[in-house]
């Protein structure tokens, strides 16, 4: 339809850090989302001469029911599991929120990213970036 319309806009995909990294028994999710990752670059380089931008957003650990109850499927205590996520494997502490998430849309849909095309944006509070927990290094 924005074709059609030859009116400018906007396309926002749903990822997930499972394209960096996963963990057992997600790989078939993790392809999946890295389907989306390799189609929002294919779609930003089709439509970008009809002045369409697509990009990605790829949470982590997002604090929702639906994640809390899927926890508690593998956890003997989900709460200390989140707490433990967000202390060890976290760059930033905080808990990520539907709401973060929705923020990064907004902005990938506003003017304010008018030069961003063909990206994947990951709002997981720096989880990508560790190695291994964060205190891996420490002496004990």
């Amino acid at each position: 339809q924005l074709l059609d319309a030859k009116q400018p806009g906007n396309i926002v995909n749903i990822s997930s850090v499972h394209t960096y990294s996963t963990i057992a028994r997600y790989a078939i999710y993790a392809s999946c989302k890295s389907a989306v990752e390799g189609l929002t670059k294919g779609m930003a380089v089709e439509l970008g001469p009809h002045n369409i931008r697509v990009n990605a957003v790829a949470p982590g650990y997002v604090h929702s029911d639906q994640n809390y109850d899927l926890i508690k499927t593998w956890a003997d205590d989900p709460k200390q599991w989140v707490e433990d996520v967000k202390k060890d494997h976290q760059v930033l502490f905080n808990a990520v929120e539907p709401e973060d998430c929705g923020n990064v849309v907004a902005f990938l849909l506003s003017d304010l990213s008018r030069a961003i095309t063909g990206q994947t944006i990951y709002t997981d509070n720096g989880s990508i970036h560790l190695l291994y927990n964060r205190f891996f290094t420490e002496k004990k």
